[in-house]
């Protein structure tokens, strides 16, 4: 601007003395001059607006973090209001039944004497799936649901262990009545306390387990106290000529680590003792006699006799084995006296 006028007053000046170029000169300047002036406005308007924009965005981000944080107070806000009344709700609760998540089951096989307990989500399918290796048709003795059948099939197995027929198999040579006593107890005392909660009383939980049982109380007999041992029945010693007493004082079977002796052995020595035929000898008495006494089922070669293994003889076939009960850790020594 102060130039624009240092022009204008050279012209008034001195305008008598100036040539045609000297005018078109300064007229030059003059526009030259306003053409910057105008530059320069255009520029700081265009500035402007983009720091008007900036400031607008900034103050838009700034609105929307506002109602985010705002939104966030409120839902955390509602979550601590339910989970306060979810937790008034918890110290009322005292039971809420548990979703079963599958059943174990009882399964009568081709097996003779021996039950199969295992767990499933489909019983259908594991049935079909069964069926395809046994000619007879399987028996669903028991069908227990439950809310942890892997848990439950555990300590099923646990309770049964001296009665099964090998250690890495679930067939169980064990009465059926006790089998379903042992799943019918366990499985609902374990979805009993897996559905109740703190507020719950002893005496509730007893009697919704006891409901659950189908207990009758006149079962009880009200003069056996269980508290204390001096009302117990005293054990029963066993009979003299029980399989109990024959293998205790029978020098001809002793222990012996990695031995083995055929059950039907055993079965024909003691008939022979009471001169009369025992067609079943109780597998629970020979682990009470010696605890590393345990009937197994082994596989044996139908032509050598002996184990069966790949290579144990001459004639191996795949498939050309049979099953013997045995009692392992057991020496039949038949001449002793």
């Amino acid at each position: 601007m102060q130039n624009f006028k240092n022009v204008f007053k050279s012209i008034t000046s001195k305008q008598d003395s100036f040539t045609d170029d000297d005018k078109e000169n300064l007229l030059q300047q003059l526009h030259d001059t306003q053409q910057k002036l105008r530059e320069t406005e255009l520029l700081a308007q265009q500035k402007l607006k983009e720091v008007e924009l900036i400031a607008a965005n900034e103050l838009s981000d700034a609105q929307q973090k506002l109602k985010e944080v705002e939104l966030i107070a409120a839902n955390e806000k509602k979550e601590k209001e339910l989970m306060a009344a979810k937790l008034n709700s918890w110290k009322l609760k005292k039971y809420d039944k548990v979703v079963s998540c599958g059943s174990l089951y009882v399964l009568k096989t081709d097996s003779d004497d021996f039950y199969k307990i295992g767990k499933t989500k489909e019983l259908k399918k594991r049935l079909a799936a069964h069926q395809t290796s046994n000619e007879a048709d399987i028996q669903t003795l028991l069908n227990f649901d439950s809310c942890n059948p892997d848990l439950l099939e555990k300590c099923v197995h646990f309770c049964l262990d001296r009665y099964r027929s090998n250690s890495n198999r679930e067939f169980f040579e064990c009465d059926l009545p006790f089998i379903k006593n042992v799943v019918d107890i366990l499985g609902h005392a374990l979805d009993t306390i897996k559905s109740s909660y703190p507020n719950i009383t002893r005496t509730e939980l007893i009697n919704i387990l006891l409901q659950k049982l189908h207990f009758n109380h006149s079962e009880i007999d009200p003069h056996l106290s269980l508290s204390t041992q001096e009302n117990l029945p005293a054990p029963s010693a066993p009979p003299q000529d029980s399989l109990y007493d024959f293998l205790l004082n029978n020098s001809s079977f002793v222990f012996k680590k990695s031995e083995f002796t055929f059950l039907e052995d055993v079965r024909l020595a003691y008939s022979a003792t009471l001169e009369r035929d025992i067609r079943r000898l109780d597998h629970a008495v020979f682990l009470k006699v010696n605890q590393e006494w345990k009937v197994e089922k082994l596989d044996f070669c139908k032509f050598c006799k002996n184990i069966y293994k790949r290579g144990c003889c001459n004639q191996y076939q795949r498939g050309e084995n049979t099953k013997r009960a045995t009692i392992k850790n057991m020496l039949y020594c038949k001449n002793s006296i």
